[in-house]
């Protein structure tokens, strides 16, 4: 399969041509959960590089750690990307 197929195919669907919201409406045409996939995309993608309320950690030994991820905008950049 070429690529140019690939993206003629999958471009129109992506969150690169439509907004969060119609992206979702057309996702839940096929998934009957929209808020599950809502609120693991807010916790995998923004809440862990972020201070959140949704945040826990076990040990107090992981703070610095967290602390160095939420301040580091290099690295958020990167992920965005």
């Amino acid at each position: 399969m070429s690529d140019d197929y690939m993206t003629k195919t999958l471009y129109n669907i992506s969150l690169l041509y439509c907004t969060a919201t119609e992206h979702k409406r057309d996702v839940a045409e096929f998934c009957g959960n929209v808020e599950l996939s809502r609120l693991t995309e807010q916790v995998v993608f923004s809440d862990q590089y972020k201070i959140s309320q949704y945040n826990r950690r076990t040990s107090l030994y992981l703070d610095r750690e967290a602390e160095a991820v939420h301040e580091d905008n290099i690295l958020k950049h990167k992920v965005d990307e």
